[in-house]
């Protein structure tokens, strides 16, 4: 069945207009009015997309500005947080402008 404003058309492509159905289908138009509305709830996201801020540029990119960088976790937070100088530690989130190597 097909829908088009207020006519519909059966499966040999007959019109069956909107009232004719009503009468032989009700429930077609009762299941959809016990519906309850829901509100869309978005999750809030992890964290806050941030540019880095020291890092340099190498052909282009954004890469760790130390030369020997030892990964080892923060000793100011204790929780998961966004890598702001591209020299990822393993309780940080990579940074999606940096380039890892």
């Amino acid at each position: 069945m097909f829908f088009v404003s207020s006519l519909f058309f059966d499966s040999s492509g007959k019109e069956v207009y909107f009232d004719e159905l009503s009468h032989v289908v009700p429930e077609f138009f009762l299941i959809p009015s016990t519906f309850a509305v829901q509100k869309i709830i978005r999750p809030r996201p992890e964290y806050i997309l941030r540019y880095p801020v020291s890092a340099k540029v190498e052909n282009g990119h954004l890469v760790c500005a130390k030369k020997k960088d030892k990964p080892s976790f923060s000793k100011k937070t204790k929780h998961k947080h966004l890598d702001l100088e591209c020299c990822l530690d393993p309780d940080e989130w990579p940074n999606p402008y940096c380039t890892y190597r």
